[in-house]
């Protein structure tokens, strides 16, 4: 056993003891600073967060403080001549599918450990080319190709910016796909696959972008969304990466464009980012809305991971450099966009149930059963999963729970990358009622299955889910899927429910 899985079955995640371990992490890590947040306001708060969003969210806060607290070494070493890098030979591609385009200016360090991670962890199923967007560095990163063979490096004559620099380095792509990535990120094993599989799934998907996380392993973004001021949340930040709710497929307001891949034929439509929004920021949301007003869905993808050294490129410092045009941004984003943002949007940091996955305008469903189906078992399994399936292929916000809260795999997975959440775990296992208690006021149809599952479920539901329909036994109940998908014909395995 591995001294992680070790820790992890001591101190399950999001249990107290885990809490409480944390805390002690923290006292002994700071005890001046932490005696000196020791007051009324801060235990008030405490037991607040813990009251409103459970063990989960008040580990959430000591991981952020944990975080800000200590100091990363981001890469070991950094070299002073080119020959120090080790080569690295990425295959020639005549007819690539992707293109990877790397907007960089100067930070070499980081542009070469993003080449290497790439290299390292695309495999051989999808074809890419990589282009260095270069605005005009003065570091090795004009010696790139010495080291790094069968790339192409785009230089601009004069320092664009951000916005511009990528505008123009994807007339040089021959991907069937854009794919930008910041050179201060670092890609996961198997990253580029799963988008490419989503994407080509659905033609009516016009762009997909990836999970995002900190070097420490903690989450940076999991889907972006956008309030109607225009502001916008990294939704899931500092939060921990393998929780549910952060692991199946959604559509969302935005993709970061850290790890942003889009249709280049809708890119070429578009005209590329917006000038508006020269020098960056706001340039990917922008583009979001604006691949959306076209007709087309943004998807997030949970199973492509990169993580990110947030802040090298621009700081984090909103009134300095760069990154005060977030603010000035802001401000024409929202502009441009008031009158979606009025109509589609909540006011900032209300109704996150619904804002997560835009589920705004749709129905969410229930479905409580024995467990997580395995449909290539069994007659039973099977149908569970057909009728999961088919209410998540008719655009209901689907949520699952399988009463013993085990991460059956692959089945799991099957269904969180159809666009099902399914709550399984630890700490679903014990906050299930606080799960029902907080979001019940968003369901609209409950389905349970089995006397166990109804009598277990039946009383709570009652009372944290008003005025939704509650359905037993749906399995054998067939007019009550009819009466939830309204379609002429619905053959599940053999029963055909005409309207």
């Amino acid at each position: 056993m591995s001294f992680k899985a070790l820790i992890n079955k001591l101190l399950p995640v999001h249990s107290k003891r885990r809490l409480f371990a944390k805390l002690i992490f923290t006292f002994l890590s700071h005890p001046l600073g932490f005696i000196s947040k020791f007051t009324f306001k801060s235990i008030f708060s405490f037991f607040y967060v813990l009251n409103t969003e459970g063990i989960s969210g008040v580990s959430r806060r000591i991981n952020y403080r944990i975080y800000n607290n200590r100091k990363f070494k981001y890469l070991e070493k950094t070299n002073n001549k080119i020959t120090d890098y080790e080569p690295v030979v990425f295959k020639k591609e005549d007819k690539p599918v992707v293109s990877i385009i790397i907007p960089v200016y100067n930070q070499f360090n980081f542009t070469y450990n993003c080449l290497k991670s790439i290299f390292d962890n695309s495999g051989v199923k999808t074809s890419y080319e990589i282009i260095i967007a270069d605005d005009c560095s003065n570091d090795l990163t004009i010696n790139i190709k010495n080291i790094i063979s069968n790339i192409k490096v785009i230089t601009t004559p004069a320092n664009t910016g951000f916005l511009r620099n990528c505008n123009n380095a994807t007339k040089y792509s021959d991907g069937k796909y854009i794919l930008f990535l910041n050179n201060d990120t670092q890609v996961q094993k198997n990253w580029l696959t799963p988008l490419i599989e989503l994407i080509e799934r659905d033609n009516t998907i016009g762009a997909v972008g990836s999970k995002i996380i900190f070097p420490n392993g903690l989450l940076l973004e999991a889907v972006g969304m956008v309030w109607n001021d225009g502001s916008a949340w990294n939704y899931g930040r500092f939060g921990d990466p393998s929780l549910p709710e952060y692991n199946y497929v959604k559509e969302v307001d935005y993709l970061s464009g850290a790890a942003l891949m889009v249709r280049k034929s809708i890119w070429e439509k578009l005209g590329g980012f917006d000038e508006l929004f020269v020098p960056a920021y706001y340039e990917d949301p922008d583009l979001c809305f604006s691949i959306r007003k076209m007709g087309y869905k943004v998807m997030y993808q949970p199973k492509s991971v990169v993580a990110h050294y947030e802040g090298i490129s621009n700081g984090n410092n909103p009134s300095q450099g760069l990154k005060q045009y977030q603010v000035v941004n802001q401000r024409k984003f929202h502009e441009k966009w008031k009158d979606i943002l009025e109509q589609e949007h909540f006011p900032n940091g209300k109704n996150v149930f619904l804002a997560r996955d835009r589920s705004r305008n749709k129905k969410t469903i229930l479905m409580i059963d024995d467990l997580i189906p395995d449909f290539d078992k069994d007659e039973y399994s099977k149908k569970v999963f057909h009728i999961l399936s088919l209410f998540a292929s008719h655009d209901y916000n689907v949520k699952f729970i399988g009463d013993n809260f085990c991460e059956r795999e692959p089945y799991a997975n099957i269904l969180e990358q159809t666009g099902i959440e399914v709550l399984y775990g630890d700490y679903y296992a014990r906050n299930w009622k606080t799960w029902l208690r907080i979001n019940g006021r968003y369901i609209d149809f409950v389905f349970l299955n089995s006397p166990y599952v109804s009598k277990k479920y039946i009383n709570k539901i009652k009372k944290y889910i008003k005025n939704c329909k509650t359905f037993s036994n749906f399995m054998e109940n067939h007019d009550r899927i009819k009466e939830i998908i309204n379609n002429d014909l619905i053959i599940s395995y053999g029963i055909e429910l005409n309207k």
